[in-house]
């Protein structure tokens, strides 16, 4: 079986240097317009010491490609002559120095991976390591994965040549994840296949010796090993893709709920509905939304609310109050929820003048740019509410009681520009805030409550 690769990986260089052969045996080198060196091995092998003397400064990247070709070619067709052989090897390990003293990458990546295939053909095994791991380092400075996979590939079967198999079993563990994210699991497979058949072999020969059973046992425990370590990797990639997924998943409902409930219903399946004593509930709306939108495209419309609603979710967040829900062109929020506080009425507040400082900015841009704007109103008030998760699909957050209701309406009786709060939520922070007593207004089912627009902070 030992013979079989054997002929069967020189079959396979045999054929790289007929492909090789007639690219390189008839290469023109144009040094300027009016000199060239006309390159043919079969004929004059001497022009090897020519293009050696050549000064490497005034070639461009082309014409240093083809120089690689050409000592790659020579040395080739000279592996039974040492002397020049030995001239074709010096050619390429000069480009490979010239390579690397101008950064040139590809030269550096074409000079090692041709002194390695030269040296792994003349079976000058330990010379072809060095190469592989050159190349290997590389890659992995480029980040080529291919590439990496390749020359590991390569460094694998030099050490199987060298019977180096405890290595050769070491570098296959590490390598397992590359060559199954570049598709190479065969290859990979066949390494190790051909490794254990070795192992066998090797073993059979020395079964009469009591050294040889205790290489035999170490062996193997090595083989052993090698299978655990593979499953391993295997259970430690699919481990990782389920804790992307689950990473995923865990966002995907912190943007649905609030944290404390996400983590509720994650550990228990449900999440308990919560009562809360004081709560401070906004409600925003847009003015005069429907008409502003009918000047409008669909598309340039839904850009609009997007970027307000967008700029509230992070004032809502910097602001430490929880964001409820969309309806159409208004916006809920509240404070002191899902963990109880006492600084919801000035969270809230604090959030509600961002808001609309940051409408009436837009509205000036706008004007500007003679574009349609949105102007909006909101109003707060301060009480007890019920919270917690409704459906069983599509989950949603969302609050109840006689709160939310008059929160709505504050908003309903503020004014464009203004942050219009009931007299509850004022005596919450009054100490605080500067507003402006606008006395009791009706509101529908709900009586006379006293308004109060708030102007700045004190």
């Amino acid at each position: 079986m030992k013979s079989f690769y054997s002929i069967f990986y020189k079959l396979i260089f045999l054929l790289f240097i007929h492909i090789g052969t007639c690219i390189a045996n008839s290469v023109v080198i144009k040094l300027n317009p009016t000199d060239s060196i006309i390159i043919d091995f079969d004929k004059n092998n001497s022009n090897i010491d020519t293009i050696s003397n050549i000064k490497f400064e005034v070639l461009d990247t082309a014409q240093i490609d083809n120089i690689i070709k050409c000592g790659y070619t020579y040395t080739r067709n000279n592996l039974t002559n040492e002397k020049n052989r030995e001239k074709g090897i010096v050619l390429l390990t000069k480009t490979l120095d010239f390579s690397r003293k101008v950064n040139y990458q590809r030269g550096i990546l074409y000079s090692l991976f041709l002194l390695n295939e030269v040296s792994f053909f003349d079976k000058n095994y330990s010379i072809a390591l060095k190469y592989a791991e050159e190349l290997l380092k590389e890659y992995t400075k480029l980040g080529d994965k291919e590439g990496i996979a390749s020359s590991w590939l390569q460094m694998i079967s030099i050490l199987i040549e060298q019977n180096d198999y405890v290595h050769a079993n070491e570098q296959i563990t590490l390598a397992i994840p590359v060559m199954m994210e570049t598709g190479r699991v065969q290859s990979i497979k066949y390494l190790m296949e051909k490794l254990s058949l070795l192992y066998a072999n090797k073993n059979r020969e020395l079964l009469n010796s009591e050294k040889i059973k205790y290489e035999t046992k170490q062996n193997f425990l090595i083989t052993g090993l090698s299978i655990l370590s593979i499953f391993l990797i295997i259970v430690f990639i699919q481990r990782s893709r389920i804790l992307k997924e689950k990473k995923r998943s865990e966002e995907l409902l912190l943007n649905i709920l609030p944290s404390e409930t996400a983590e509720e219903l994650k550990q228990n399946g449900s999440a308990k509905p919560k009562s809360f004593n004081e709560v401070t509930v906004m409600f925003t709306d847009f003015k005069n939304f429907t008409k502003a939108s009918e000047s409008l495209s669909p598309e340039d419309l839904v850009n609009e609310i997007n970027l307000c609603y967008s700029e509230f979710d992070k004032i809502i967040a910097r602001n430490k109050i929880e964001k409820i829900k969309t309806i159409g062109d208004s916006y809920m929020a509240a404070g002191g929820l899902p963990v109880e506080n006492k600084s919801n009425p000035f969270d809230t507040v604090n959030a509600a003048i961002e808001i609309q400082n940051f409408m009436l900015q837009l509205k000036e841009q706008r004007i500007l740019e003679k574009k349609t704007c949105f102007e909006i109103r909101i109003g707060i008030h301060t009480g007890p509410v019920i919270a917690g998760i409704v459906g069983i699909k599509k989950f949603s957050y969302d609050i109840w009681g006689d709160t939310v209701n008059i929160a709505s309406r504050m908003e309903t009786k503020g004014e464009v520009g203004k942050v219009n709060i009931s007299n509850a939520t004022y005596e919450l922070i009054k100490g605080k805030y500067l507003c402006t007593h606008r006395g009791k207004i009706e509101v529908k089912n709900k009586g006379m409550i006293d308004m109060y627009f708030v102007d700045r902070i004190i």
